[in-house]
């Protein structure tokens, strides 16, 4: 028995026990990165089978967990993609991770951002106001869902007034489909759909997607 036959097996396994524990989620893949992530362009199906747990263990026993964002997923590895995205009733994921005999990795995603950067004026001579305008901002990203958690420690108050409060870093993950997802750089900044925006100050990008670092715009 070689090493692909055994996938096949896993691939299979996991196909039925989605199909027998599962809900139905609809699925979508991202085909531009400035516009919606999750649209009636972007539906693949609507009905996919899938079951969320923290460590996939029978009987499922380990709940969700404060500041957890990444779960494991029983679900047909060959139906998803790295960048999916996976909406029920309830609850959005997104893949991260498919990876050889192990359950297919996602991350719960709990807002919707957008990106944008600053576009630096290259005139020479006398320039206008360089600061934040809507006119030299450019879209990086459009409406995506994302993992946005509290991670890391207090920062000093950043304007020294009695009634701020000190800002806590946020940590922002995202998904990377290649072919598709931008390349996000420091100073970006981001909106959450409740209007807040942070502007990026860190960007790890691995197999599993974007690990992003930001604090609050303060203005």
């Amino acid at each position: 028995m070689t090493g692909a036959t055994v996938q096949q097996y896993v691939n299979a396994g996991y196909a039925k026990a989605a199909s027998k524990i599962g809900n139905t989620y609809s699925q979508y893949r991202p085909a531009s990165a400035t516009a919606p992530a999750i649209s009636s362009a972007t539906l693949v199906t609507a009905s996919l089978p899938a079951y969320f747990d923290p460590q996939v263990n029978f009987p499922a026993d380990n709940p969700r967990q404060y500041g957890k964002a990444a779960l494991k997923a029983v679900i047909d590895p060959t139906a998803v993609k790295p960048g999916d995205y996976l909406v029920g009733p309830e609850r959005t994921y997104f893949v991260a991770s498919i990876q050889d005999l192990m359950p297919v990795l996602v991350v719960y995603a709990n807002e919707s951002v957008t990106i944008e950067r600053t576009v630096s004026n290259q005139n020479v001579g006398i320039l206008p106001y360089g600061g934040e305008r809507p006119s030299l901002m450019t879209p990086v990203l459009g409406s995506w869902p994302a993992s946005v958690l509290l991670k890391g420690k207090k920062e000093k108050n950043p304007t020294g007034l009695g009634s701020d409060v000190p800002q806590t870093e946020m940590e922002i993950l995202l998904p990377y489909a290649p072919g598709v997802s931008p390349m996000i750089e420091p100073a970006d900044l981001l909106t959450l759909s409740t209007g807040i925006r942070y502007a990026i100050e860190n960007v790890e990008l691995t197999d599993l997607g974007y690990r992003l670092r930001a604090s609050m715009v303060i203005t």
